[in-house]
């Protein structure tokens, strides 16, 4: 492939293996698996490595440039995204450089920058060694699988792992574990003596406090309709029987890796009124929205670099929101593809309704479109007729964490406040 130089040439390649694709990268590459069912073809497919069984969004990643600087966004996928081991956070822009590891779902992808706008030739690259996984902590782990043979061996594998695993032979017991205990992570087979492994993914998905526990599919009803059934119903990952037990915790491991790290940058406590994001992370909180849903108890989390769209997905090739409110009804409210702008301002944020069909209000006021409009801490935001509340941390809430602070207390932890009347009260709450 010849480059003129004003493109990018990318090297996406599975590490260990001669398996590879080389992509230009003109201005922007959506990287994922296709789906026929939603007709979604991206720009780089990787069906060819099995993603859907590993967990791979239709749409995972866009990869694009900017200057100078070649960039990646996860494009809300819902499924695990981390370069160089570092989970990506939906929307927030990463720089790429030559030979980092990308990891989406489970798949592990070795990205080589072969050549940039003005190279006259390809650039040497040198590739790194995958960074090293840690073995789990105690973690608990549920087996669903009713080969008593085989979930020793599961049990065996999990325990040499560091997890601590829980074994459970029919639907009916694992349901009655999970109303008693939050695992980690779920190892179900699908052929189950009592009902079949889907429902329990659909009742995890559905009626467990944390719908989001990752669920690995191991089955030897290996067949595509299996495979697309077992995603459509919650499943992270689909295996198929004889499993690698290498592969297997490396599988669990990542999933469980993923989860934790997500669930601590969303942690927050005490949104009591305008008692924000304390128990944060400092280092992000600044960029970060929290944003309530009416009608939905646990926050979303956004974080904003500098500019992030609202709205919803849709389907086909029309511009893509990087905040996709499809799960909270937003088409039934009336909420255009790409509604409205989120902005990091200095010392807050602001919001920009972007031409939309049924207009955005800030506390009640109807925005002009294209104009800017200020956001105060808890504002309630209308996006046609989906409310949501915003939350974030202002330079009062520092004062005042740093003053009310105990003095026998580590500098940083969130002082105890009791609820406004009338306030929102959310304990401990996480991202769907």
């Amino acid at each position: 492939m010849d480059d003129e130089g004003g493109t990018w040439l990318l090297e996406l390649r599975i590490p260990q293996t001669a398996n590879a694709i080389t992509r230009s990268i003109g201005d922007r590459v959506v990287v994922g698996r296709s789906d026929k069912s939603k007709d979604i073809t991206p720009d780089i497919d990787l069906a060819m490595w099995d993603a859907m069984e590993l967990g791979v969004a239709p749409e995972h990643v866009t990869i694009f440039t900017h200057g100078e600087q070649l960039n990646l966004v996860d494009m809300g996928s819902g499924r695990p995204t981390l370069l160089n081991g570092v989970p990506v956070e939906s929307g927030a822009p990463q720089l790429l450089a030559s030979g980092s590891i990308l990891q989406v779902g489970v798949l592990e992808i070795q990205l080589n920058i072969l050549s940039a706008p003005g190279e006259a030739k390809i650039t040497y690259y040198h590739s790194p060694a995958a960074a090293p996984r840690p073995a789990g902590s105690g973690q608990p782990v549920l087996v669903v699988e009713d080969e008593v043979e085989t979930a020793e061996i599961f049990r065996l594998v999990m325990e040499r792992a560091g997890y601590v695993p829980f074994i459970c032979h029919e639907v009916v017991s694992a349901i009655r574990f999970l109303n008693t205990q939050a695992p980690s992570a779920i190892i179900l087979d699908l052929m189950l003596p009592d009902i079949h492994g889907l429902e329990l993914c659909r009742y995890v998905r559905r009626d467990v406090a944390q719908r989001d526990i990752p669920i690995v599919v191991v089955t030897a009803g290996v067949t595509r309709s299996n495979m697309v059934d077992a995603i459509e119903a919650g499943a992270d990952v689909f295996l198929g029987k004889p499993v690698s037990i290498r592969e297997l915790v490396r599988v669990v491991t990542s999933l469980i890796q993923w989860n934790e790290a997500r669930i601590l940058f969303m942690r927050t406590k005490h949104l009591d009124g305008t008692d924000t994001l304390r128990a944060m992370p400092a280092e992000v909180r600044r960029d970060a929205l929290v944003l309530f849903v009416a009608g939905y108890d646990e926050p979303l989390a956004v974080v904003v670099p500098d500019r992030v769209t609202v709205g919803r997905r849709g389907s086909g090739y029309v511009p893509r929101p990087h905040v996709d409110l499809d799960r909270y009804g937003a088409f039934e409210a009336g909420v255009s593809r790409v509604h409205a702008a989120l902005y990091r301002e200095a010392g807050g944020f602001s919001v920009e309704d972007l031409e939309s069909s049924n207009g955005t209000r800030v506390d009640g006021v109807k925005l002009n479109p294209n104009e800017r409009h200020a956001l105060n801490n808890a504002s309630e935001v209308s996006l046609g007729n989906l409310n949501l509340r915003v939350f974030f941390v202002t330079d009062e809430d520092d004062l005042v964490a740093d003053s009310a602070a105990p003095a026998d207390e580590p500098a940083g932890k969130p002082a105890e406040k009791p609820a406004s009347p009338g306030a929102y009260s959310h304990e401990e709450t996480r991202e769907l």
